[in-house]
């Protein structure tokens, strides 16, 4: 495999890694700030109500007919006295408990004093000071009145097309005024300093032990060559049958277990055929073996013949010329390993 796809290989496993490690991430910190916009959304439209209690001099008490299942909010100004009928909250989502303060929110519409972009203005503030990664919409929704849905100024169709619905909370009494939120995260702002250590080291590990197990060979022979004890020939018969590795002449190291041939950065793996066909060239006496010798060496089942050692050798020349100096001969019928007086060309990693 050349070293330009191991690299691709690598590159798309680390990726690949990293992907599913930001997806899960990503998912678990959206569900943190989702829960943190929810907090904020409930106290934003509660201060609203609760500024509202202290500020204005206003005076409110309810009255209950018809068996609790109705109630007449009085409020007395200093001007006057105005009383709203409303029906009694049956569900449980909305943002106040207390009876005066979910008057407030129904008088304060009725007044044209509950505006929907002062409550996102509001939301908003309170979420960047929790540093939120993004943005807040509301969407306000009055039953029985004529224009009934508004958006705030910035929660455009498209803008809530591109956020997530949060939740929604009621105000008031009978869930006459709706507040839904939505939230807008800025994807890679959701993320914490600790999560990109996580994605990037990840990275970086996958694509390094993937690189490594494609290269190796490579990786184990330079090992091999700078830790273990390995006997320098300049081609010739290595006396200790138990070295199996040969560093030749031009700086080519030869492992004939792994069947690489490496010089410098280039390296290439032999086939088992060109293995034994050079270990025998080695190992013989000048480096040189007949075409009887070598159809022992390589069909000791007698199915040699010289068409088959012509595409041997040929294919054990090329093998060495990606990687060395050295090329096999034949003279007279006897073939030779041979180190050239040119350098070995430049080749990609086989």
């Amino acid at each position: 495999m050349k070293r330009s796809i191991k690299i691709i290989v690598s590159l798309v496993a680390a990726l690949l890694a990293a992907g599913i490690v930001a997806y899960v991430l990503y998912g678990k910190r959206v569900d943190e700030w989702r829960q943190v916009a929810h907090k904020e959304l409930k106290e934003t439209l509660h201060e609203s109500a609760e500024k509202v209690n202290f500020e204005h001099s206003h005076y409110l008490k309810t009255d209950s007919i018809e068996n609790d299942s109705l109630v007449n909010v009085i409020v007395q100004t200093e001007k006057e006295e105005n009383v709203y009928p409303h029906f009694i909250l049956k569900g449980g989502q909305n943002v106040e408990e207390a009876s005066p303060l979910r008057t407030i929110h129904s008088v304060l519409y009725m007044e044209g004093l509950l505006s929907v972009d002062s409550l996102e203005k509001s939301w908003n503030i309170r979420l960047s000071e929790n540093l939120f990664p993004g943005k807040g919409f509301l969407r306000m929704s009055v039953s029985g009145a004529a224009d009934s849905v508004m958006n705030s100024r910035d929660g455009t169709p498209a803008a809530l097309a591109r956020a997530d619905s949060l939740t929604y909370y009621t105000m008031g009494y009978a869930d006459e005024i709706k507040v839904t939120g939505w939230v807008s995260l800025v994807p890679w702002l959701a993320y914490a300093v600790g999560d990109w250590l996580w994605i990037i080291s990840l990275t970086v590990l996958v694509g390094g032990l993937c690189m490594l197990w494609l290269e190796r060979g490579v990786v184990i022979a330079k090992l091999r060559k700078r830790f273990s004890l390995i006997e320098r020939v300049p081609v010739r018969v290595v006396s200790d049958s138990h070295v199996h590795h040969y560093e030749l002449e031009d700086g080519t190291f030869f492992d004939r277990e792994q069947r690489t041939l490496q010089n410098g950065e280039r390296t290439t793996v032999l086939s088992v055929q060109n293995t034994l066909l050079l270990v025998a060239l080695i190992e013989a006496e000048g480096n040189a073996l007949s075409m009887a010798e070598l159809f022992n060496e390589l069909w000791p089942d007698g199915s040699g013949n010289d068409e088959k050692l012509r595409k041997a050798v040929g294919r054990l020349r090329k093998e060495l010329c990606k990687v060395s100096s050295y090329t096999i001969e034949n003279e007279l019928g006897i073939y030779r390993l041979k180190l050239v007086d040119y350098p070995a060309p430049e080749a990609e990693n086989a």
